[in-house]
C-alpha cells in the first residue's frame, strides 16, 4: 500500500472511527493551554478559537521561553507519537514548576507520556504505512474540543462526511500543479486554513500559505502572482442564497485564480469539520487524478532526514 492509498483509507475510516472515539472524562477544563507543533498545534488552536480564547495554544518553545504563562493553568501536550523532543523538553520544564500536565498521544508509554501526570490516549488505529495525517488529526481535534466545550459525542460525523463527499464534485477541477497555493479563512476557519496549507506542503510538495482575510489584504496580497491559486474557506452553505462574493469578485477582477469552499453548517463543530473533511477529500482525490502515489514529504529523503533530526533527535526510520 502506498501513502496516498493509506491516506485515502484513513479519510474514509473517519466516519466509523471518530464515532467510537473515547472522549476524556475531564469536562469544561478552564484556563488550560494546548501545546503542540504541526497538525497537533492546529488541533489545539481550533479549540482555542472555539473557547473564545479562554484556552490558549502555544508551541513547545513558546512555553519554554515564557513558562510563567502556565501558572494556574492545566497544560495539555498534543503529540501523536509522543516522541517530539521539543514537547518532552517543555513538559519537563512544566514539571519543574509543578504545573499539572497531561499528554494527548497515541502512545501511552512514550517519553512524553512518562513525563506527564496523566495521559489521554488517542485510540485510533495506526496507518499501515507512513502518510500525511488525517484520522489522527481529526481525533486529536475532537479530544481537544471535548476538554473545553460541551461536545459529548460524534454522532454527527458520518452524515457530515457523506455530505462533504457529495460537495466535492463541485470542486473536482481544483488544480495542484506548480503554483503557490494560498488558503484564506477567518476566525474559526483560520486554523482549518493552516491545516490545509500543511497538507498541500506534505502531499504535493508545493509552497502554500494560510492567512486570515484581513492579514492577506494588508500585505500578502502584494506578493501574490497570477500563477498562484487562492482557496477561500467561507461560512456560507452550499446552495445558500447570498450576496455577491465580494472577496472572490475582487480577486478575479485583478486576474487572480481563486475558488471559494462553502464550509458553513448548522453548528460551529459542523462548520469546522466540513472544512476539514472537504479539504482532505479534495487533496487526496486530486493527488490520485495527478497520478501521485506517494506523499511528497516521503520522497524528499534529504529534507525528511533534516526534519526528523530536528523533531525527534534522530534519523528518520520508516
Amino acid at each position: 500500500m502506498n501513502s496516498i492509498e493509506a491516506m485515502n483509507m484513513e479519510i474514509e475510516s473517519q466516519s466509523n472511527r471518530l464515532t467510537s472515539l473515547r472522549l476524556p472524562r475531564m469536562k469544561d477544563v478552564k484556563d488550560c493551554i494546548f501545546v503542540g507543533n504541526g497538525d497537533s498545534f492546529v488541533a489545539g488552536l481550533i479549540s482555542s478559537y472555539v473557547s473564545g480564547f479562554r484556552s490558549l495554544c502555544l508551541t513547545p518553545h513558546d512555553i519554554i521561553t515564557f513558562p510563567q504563562i502556565a501558572n494556574g493553568r492545566h497544560v495539555f501536550f498534543v503529540s501523536v507519537s509522543g516522541n517530539t523532543t521539543a514537547n518532552i523538553s517543555a513538559a519537563n520544564a512544566m514539571n519543574t514548576r509543578g504545573v499539572p500536565i497531561t499528554a494527548i498521544t497515541m502512545d501511552a508509554n512514550s517519553p512524553l507520556a512518562k513525563e506527564c501526570n496523566d495521559v489521554i490516549e488517542i485510540d485510533v488505529p495506526r496507518s499501515p504505512v507512513v502518510t500525511s495525517g488525517t484520522l489522527t488529526f481529526t481525533a486529536s481535534t475532537i479530544i481537544c474540543l471535548s476538554l473545553i466545550s460541551a461536545i459529548s459525542n460524534t454522532a454527527f460525523i458520518p452524515k457530515l462526511y457523506e455530505k462533504c463527499k457529495r460537495i466535492y464534485q463541485i470542486y473536482d477541477d481544483i488544480s495542484f500543479t506548480g503554483q503557490v497555493h494560498v488558503i484564506l479563512g477567518n476566525d474559526l476557519l483560520y486554523p482549518c486554513a493552516i491545516y490545509g496549507k500543511l497538507k498541500i506542503n506534505e502531499i504535493f510538495g508545493l509552497p502554500s500559505f494560510a492567512y486570515s482575510l484581513d492579514e492577506f489584504f494588508h500585505a500578502s496580497l502584494f506578493g501574490t502572482r497570477v500563477t498562484d491559486n487562492i482557496i477561500v474557506l467561507e461560512k456560507n452553505e452550499i446552495g445558500q442564497k447570498r450576496k455577491e462574493n465580494i472577496v472572490s469578485d475582487l480577486l478575479s477582477k485583478v486576474g487572480l485564480n481563486n475558488v471559494s469552499l462553502s464550509c458553513g453548517s448548522r453548528s460551529v463543530l459542523e462548520t469546522i469539520f466540513t472544512s476539514i473533511f472537504l479539504q482532505q477529500i479534495i487533496f487526496v482525490n486530486q493527488a490520485k487524478k495527478m497520478g501521485i502515489t506517494e506523499c511528497s514529504f516521503l520522497k524528499n529523503k534529504q529534507y525528511l532526514s533534516i526534519s526528523s533530526k530536528l523533531i525527534y533527535g534522530h534519523r528518520y526510520k520508516p
